[in-house]
């Protein structure tokens, strides 16, 4: 067994966190790289670069991050990796593969988290810690899509509502929007007129209505697209039903148009669709 001077390593700091995180827990990447840069320094680690992602970590090929850390490595320019867990530098077997690999090769000498140390010698730790990773974040998704299905049934659909409707986070249903709902009704009764044009629609919602879309960190708080206004128009969502994994369902939301008020809403839809392809002739 040959005993590494991980001192003398040259280090790649990789950082990585995902939207689909279900533990709200996980350090942040700031946090992250904070924390391994004074271990770095508390132990006279040398990091040569500093690599983030804001992706998940379980399917292989889709994070720069990542792909430019190992083409460091594959290019001589670093030797070990500084990662504040195992499990943020990879959750797929194929990443997790390529890691072990360049760690047989001698391309890799050492891993540094900041619980435990992996050097060539304890691939097999590696793989084994590797594969639990994978296999929680396999059972964590089934758990996920589990519960989700179970929420459709019980009348919720387990996403985000449209406009018009916000989760109540607290008793776990879906409300009316008091800042959306009487506007998307007045959207709802313009377009019933059978007098107005989908384009029409979208700037009477944005300059007589002010209807805006859901503000959400850092998307939303916008107008009403053409697309957006043809799918709000079409959705089944406003007749108090919803479809979720290619099924439909009855929902416990309150409906904002009755069934014959969808039934007039797409008519006019196809109308307008028939006559916009006759000018095209």
């Amino acid at each position: 067994m040959n005993k590494i001077d991980k001192k003398s390593l040259d280090y790649v700091l990789y950082a990585r966190k995902s939207t689909e995180d279900a533990n709200k827990q996980i350090q942040s990447i700031e946090d992250q790289v904070r924390i391994m840069k004074a271990k770095a320094k508390q132990n006279g680690y040398n990091v040569v670069a500093v690599r983030t992602d804001e992706k998940s970590g379980g399917k292989p090929g889709i994070r720069d991050g990542f792909n430019e850390m190992i083409e460091l490595i594959e290019a001589g320019k670093a030797n070990g990796i500084l990662a504040w867990k195992l499990d943020r530098i990879s959750r797929n077997p194929q990443d997790s593969g390529y890691i072990h690999q360049m760690m047989n090769d001698g391309k890799l000498r050492c891993i540094v988290t900041d619980a435990c140390d992996y050097t060539e010698d304890d691939d097999i730790m590696f793989d084994v810690e590797s594969s639990m990773d994978a296999r929680f974040r396999k059972d964590l998704m089934k758990n996920v899509r589990r519960g989700m299905y179970s929420k459709a049934d019980k009348g919720w659909m387990p996403c985000v509502p449209p406009i018009g409707y916000i989760n109540d986070r607290y008793e776990k249903t879906i409300v009316p929007d008091p800042e959306t709902w009487d506007k998307m009704r007045q959207v709802f009764d313009k377009f019933l007129t059978g007098v107005v044009t989908v384009p029409e629609l979208v700037e009477y919602a944005d300059k007589d209505l002010g209807l805006r879309t859901h503000q959400r960190r850092k998307t939303g708080g916008k107008p009403l697209s053409y697309t957006g206004m043809l799918h709000a128009l079409s959705n089944i969502f406003y007749v108090g039903k919803f479809t979720y994994g290619h099924k439909e369902y009855n929902g416990n939301h309150p409906a904002l148009i009755s069934e014959e008020e969808r039934e007039r809403v797409l008519a006019i839809l196809d109308q307008s669709q028939r006559n916009i392809k006759l000018k095209d002739i």
